[in-house]
């Protein structure tokens, strides 16, 4: 008869220091782990049943929000975008709200257009580069001409940084 044992703190501690067969990864907020990492730091050693993780480091990645019309250029021609671009701004100059113009004007049907929050590395360099040049509240226009991809973006309000432990995992074999 074989009995599966939970390790104790101590006992994790010691056998992932001697441990050389070990797994690293990345969680962040999207993964089932990351509320039992959370409010944990470096060298941590967490244990959840028989299961043992590391935290090598910890990383703060920043964090961006804006909304935008995306306007396809494989669709229509670049003077029909650029009027419909004309129309766009002049309606939300008179005071119509953002969202309704999304609603009214967005070509991908993407239901995240109204708050799009991406880290670094995520969008296209162009669209990146744009939502970090401009203040929050701020419309502007964005061109991806190799893609034929058109946009009216505004950027969000600042962000909270995303954390991704990065961590060594084991599993303790009593």
């Amino acid at each position: 008869v074989c009995v599966a044992q939970n390790p104790s703190q101590e006992q994790a501690e010691d056998y992932m220091h001697k441990m050389e067969a070990w797994q690293d990864s990345d969680i962040t907020v999207n993964d089932s782990l990351y509320k039992l990492l959370d409010g944990h730091s470096k060298r941590d050693i967490v244990v959840k049943g028989r299961d043992i993780y590391k935290i090598m480091f910890v990383k703060e990645t920043p964090q961006y929000s804006a909304s935008y019309i995306f306007l396809d250029g494989n669709t229509l021609s670049l003077s029909k975008i650029n009027a419909t671009r004309k129309k766009i701004l002049s309606k939300y100059k008179s005071g119509a709200t953002f969202s309704a113009l999304i609603a009214e004007y967005n070509m991908d049907k993407n239901p995240k257009a109204d708050n799009m929050v991406f880290t670094t590395g995520v969008m296209v360099p162009e669209f990146e580069k744009a939502v970090k040049e401009h203040a929050p509240g701020e419309l502007y226009t964005i061109d991806v001409p190799g893609s034929k991809w058109y946009y009216v973006a505004k950027t969000n309000a600042a962000v909270p940084s995303q954390k991704i432990f990065h961590i060594r995992h084991s599993r303790y074999p009593y």
